[in-house]
């Protein structure tokens, strides 16, 4: 599944006397951390509403079409018959039965004519979660599937601070292949990294820009190249340890300019320049690392804890010399863990590079953890 390079992931169309209904509905959502269009809150007070909705759609991912008991309004018809039509091949259009309907009517007569191809999800169904088949629509990822991941943390219920890091360190130790550096490392990097709108390309990891692949390596540093960064710097405790340096859960594409300007520091919120911090780099394409570069920071401590002959890594609060095994900030790289939330891309990544070096990021799978083993409650 490629990801969806939009500002939002979803527009909620429906009838306003259905809103209640649909507030709860993107309530769900946004507590997932699904982004979503929704009038009440984006609609700007005294511009054209169909002028704006238009104006708006091509940066949003999928449309949710809602159908209850007080039928289609005009406005929604308005948009049924505008916004649809118009809709990208990567924009997802996903028809549901609010949970108000009649029972007795049948879903396939609540839906219009030209919709009925494509899969709905019926809210008076209670056999199966429907937040969880909504999200599954809009973010093209099957919580279905993610759910069995859960039986590769099943040892860890009950355990926190320090036992759950050694349990977690041991777990993602145990099969963790090494790679050569930076042959093989370059060629998965290619991949997990590419651009979904063009296959030749890369996106850059601090900044979402696209740019080709061919343009690694020194020869192309002053045309716009990128070469291979350590979002934990190799500075920092490992500079000649080969298993550290080709981990792949630790390794994106920069551009040169980047990666001598940021060389070997540390993670606070002070540091952070312009291309880093959340925005919009594009109309349709949102960009914010911080939650990346705390996740691969978080996994370089438990994955790196002095287990199997290995050095020892550690986040804190100190000031860091080079040749240490230290980084920080970790109150900050905490906050970013929460402040960001992962994104399809980033599990889809987690799964690619289990696949090759065999071993996952937990923050990734399981982002409380990170609260668990620092702040257990």
């Amino acid at each position: 599944m490629k990801p969806k390079p939009f500002l939002y992931d979803t527009f909620l169309c429906h009838n306003s006397l259905d809103k209640p209904l649909v507030q709860n509905i993107e309530a769900q959502l946004r507590a997932r951390g699904v982004r979503c269009w929704f009038d009440k809150y984006e609609l700007q007070p005294g511009k054209n509403w169909q002028q704006f909705i238009d104006a708006e759609w091509p940066r949003i991912a999928s449309v949710i079409l809602c159908f209850g008991k007080n039928g289609i309004s005009a406005g929604q018809q308005y948009e049924l018959d505008h916004l649809v039509p118009d809709a990208k091949p990567s924009q997802s259009i996903i028809p549901i039965i609010l949970p108000d309907a009649p029972v007795a009517d049948d879903a396939e007569s609540l839906i219009p004519e030209e919709l009925r191809n494509n899969i709905w999800i019926d809210f008076r169904n209670s056999a199966l979660n429907p937040i969880d088949a909504l999200i599954w629509g809009i973010q093209g990822e099957n919580p279905y599937i993610r759910l069995s991941i859960g039986s590769y943390y099943k040892e860890t219920d009950g355990l926190e601070e320090q036992e759950l890091k050694q349990y977690l360190g041991k777990l993602i130790s145990k099969d963790s292949k090494i790679l050569s550096y930076p042959k093989q490392v370059r060629e998965v990097i290619t991949e997990v990294f590419e651009d979904p709108e063009n296959p030749e390309n890369i996106l850059l990891f601090h900044n979402g820009v696209s740019v080709p692949k061919d343009k690694y390596g020194p020869g192309h540093m002053r045309s716009g190249g990128w070469n291979l960064d350590h979002i934990w710097p190799k500075a920092f405790g490992f500079r000649d340890r080969r298993n550290i340096i080709s981990d792949l859960h630790n390794i994106c594409p920069a551009d040169f300019v980047y990666n001598a300007e940021r060389g070997a520091g540390f993670f606070y919120d002070r540091r952070l320049d312009f291309r880093e911090k959340e925005k919009e780099i594009a109309p349709t394409r949102y960009f914010d690392p911080r939650g990346v570069i705390a996740r691969a920071c978080l996994y370089m401590e438990i994955r790196y804890q002095g287990l199997n002959s290995d050095p020892v890594l550690e986040l804190d609060e100190k000031e860091h010399k080079p040749g240490e095994g230290h980084l920080g900030s970790l109150e900050t790289l905490l906050y970013w863990n929460k402040l960001t939330r992962v994104s399809t891309v980033e599990r889809k990544r987690n799964d690619k590079i289990a696949e090759v070096q065999g071993n996952r990021n937990p923050f990734v799978d399981r982002s409380e953890f990170a609260d668990l083993i620092w702040y257990p409650v």
